[in-house]
């Protein structure tokens, strides 16, 4: 086809394509446009987020701290800073009527303040970080840095002052009457939830934080004290009777309650009777209910031997015996005990002496008399105090202990005594003589001296260097049995002389010598206004002396002893009773 203006002929489509090539190029400017704008708000995009990487955005807190607009170095170290006190301050801890603290620094709890602000500052594409800065940022938590090792020591440490006891129930008797004190729970800490509970926590929180605990139950619950009542009130509800032969007692409802105490077994009270109290109310209803043990002892026969005599055996009441069985009783209908009498043996038995070797005389010594009757008397009265004494092996014997007390009520009358030299009356006179003799029977049965003191003065009727005094409450006589034998002690007036034996078995060998005198002294004449004054002429000579002593076991030869002793003795000093005349007076004369 052709036109009316005679140009070329056009296609079908030639209207069309013009029309489309028009769009495109709209559609290209526009997308162009938009391409451009795009980049443009990008490109800002960009470079707000490049302009606000190094802060931390504004309104940004830790703990109530601002650290909006800072970059992160200067954020932590203002957080170190204002912090420090905050994070030091100890960390209280309570558990019912409990409370602690807790020193974090100790426990292993710090904050980590670079990693707090770390990633709160840096280049970015997140829309989140420019809108946090645009419409500010937000309270943040510090990181915590957790020694757990250190955390759990700690808290473990402080368990024991957060933990209260379970109380035990108990039952007593007051007045006759059962009485309960209530079993309690107690508490103790979990360790581990603490522990935990203070990780979460600090420092965000400020404590004190409230530490979990659980319950601990007592060993004797409130069940225990319960049945324990219920059975204390039948025990004393009404009297109990014990049956012991043919005798019967009738033991009172306040007897049974006196006696009455319950003590924790495992989970159970268990009520037990004083086994005094019930043996004692027993007696007190009774009549020549036991019979006494009588022990054995050492007694000289006529022929002047020992005889073991006593060791009878005896019967008691055993109070343990006794008390179970009221017990028992005291829990029946009838409320009876039947109990039977123990057979009590003697603290000392025949066999006991009879082992002890005690079978010849190992020793005897003798010393002469003065003719002074008040004297003698004393010396036989001690003599007979002395006479069955026995000292067992190991055991120290004392003269004093074994004679006195030295006084009238004991058979002792007074008698000449030397007193400082002086010669005067006292209380046992001649009591001295019975020293010498027994230290020297003791001396020549091998035994230890421990205590012996000789006279200031020589006299005569004793050995000299070989003798002791004796004067109650500071000089005595004593000696100890090594050996493993028993030792009998007799002593006895004869023949004008005092005498002690001593009976055993033969186990040492005793050798002894004395030396010969010296530093001899002449006595010369003194006077004396004391008030018992006796005067005497001069006696004698003051010397010294020293005695030896060898102690050898027979059957081994080993020497036990070797001891050598010196003694110095005083003159026998002429006494005149009164003052010394003076110069004037024997002018006078």
């Amino acid at each position: 086809m052709t036109n009316a203006a005679g140009a070329d002929p056009q296609g079908p489509l030639d209207e069309f394509e013009q029309t489309a090539g028009r769009g495109i190029s709209r559609r290209l400017r526009g997308w162009i446009i938009a391409l451009t704008v795009l980049l443009v708000l990008v490109a800002v995009y960009v470079a707000a987020q490049a302009a606000l990487a190094s802060k931390i955005p504004n309104g940004t807190t830790v703990l109530g701290v601002a650290i909006g607009g800072k970059t992160a170095d200067e954020a932590s170290a203002l957080l170190e800073t204002q912090l420090a006190a905050r994070v030091a301050e100890p960390i209280g801890l309570t558990a019912g009527d409990h409370s602690v603290e807790l020193d974090p620094s100790a426990a292993g709890l710090s904050v980590d303040y670079p990693a707090t602000t770390d990633g709160l500052t840096g280049f970015s594409l997140s829309p989140a970080r420019l809108i946090s800065h645009l419409a500010g940022g937000k309270a943040i938590d510090p990181v915590v840095v957790i020694d757990n090792a250190k955390l759990e020591a700690a808290v473990a440490g402080l368990a024991p002052a957060l933990a209260s006891e379970p109380v035990n129930g108990s039952v007593t008797i007051v007045d006759g009457s059962p009485v309960a004190s209530p079993a309690s729970d107690g508490t103790a800490l979990d360790s581990n939830a603490t522990a935990d509970l203070i990780a979460d926590k600090w420092p965000a929180e400020a404590g004190p934080y409230v530490a979990p605990i659980s319950a601990t139950e007592p060993v004797i619950g409130q069940s225990a004290v319960d049945a324990a009542m219920a059975q204390a009130s039948t025990i004393v509800s009404a009297p109990v009777w014990v049956v012991i032969g043919d005798q019967r007692a009738e033991l009172p409802e306040n007897v049974v309650a006196s006696a009455l105490t319950y003590s924790p077994s495992g989970a159970e009270l268990v009520p037990a009777l004083d086994a005094k109290t019930i043996r004692g109310a027993v007696l007190d209803r009774t009549t020549n209910l036991e019979t006494k043990a009588e022990d054995a002892y050492f007694a000289f026969t006529k022929k002047n031997k020992p005889k073991i005599k006593g060791g009878q055996a005896g019967t008691a009441l055993d109070g343990q015996t006794a008390a179970d069985a009221v017990l028992a009783a005291a829990q029946t209908t009838d409320r009876t005990a039947s109990v039977a009498l123990v057979e009590s043996e003697p603290k000392v038995t025949k066999a006991s002496l009879e082992a002890l070797g005690v079978k010849e005389v190992v020793s005897e010594f003798s010393t002469p008399l003065t003719s002074e009757p008040i004297r003698t008397s004393n010396i036989a009265n001690a003599g007979r105090l002395l006479t069955g004494t026995l000292v067992a092996p190991g055991e120290t014997f004392s003269l004093e202990k074994t004679i006195g007390p030295v006084d009238a009520e004991h058979g002792y009358r007074e008698a000449g005594v030397i007193v400082n030299g002086f010669h005067t009356t006292g209380m046992g006179g001649g009591l001295s003589q019975v020293a010498t003799t027994t230290y020297n029977a003791g001396f020549f049965a091998g035994m230890v001296d421990i205590e012996h003191r000789p006279h200031t003065e020589w006299l005569s009727r004793y050995p000299e260097g070989r003798e002791s005094t004796i004067y109650t409450g500071s000089i005595d006589v004593k000696f100890r049995n090594d050996s493993p034998y028993g030792l009998l002690l007799r002593g006895w007036v004869e023949g004008g002389r005092f005498h002690v034996e001593a009976w055993s078995t033969k186990y040492y060998k005793v050798d002894t010598t004395t030396s010969g005198r010296s530093n001899v002294v002449a006595p010369k004449t003194v006077y004396s206004t004391a008030q018992n004054c006796e005067p005497s002429g001069a006696g004698n000579s003051g010397f010294t002396v020293s005695v030896s002593r060898t102690v050898t076991e027979i059957e081994s030869g080993k020497t036990i002893i070797d001891e050598t002793k010196t003694w110095t003795y005083r003159p026998t000093n002429a006494i005149i009773c009164g003052k010394k005349p003076s110069a004037n007076d024997k002018k006078s004369e």
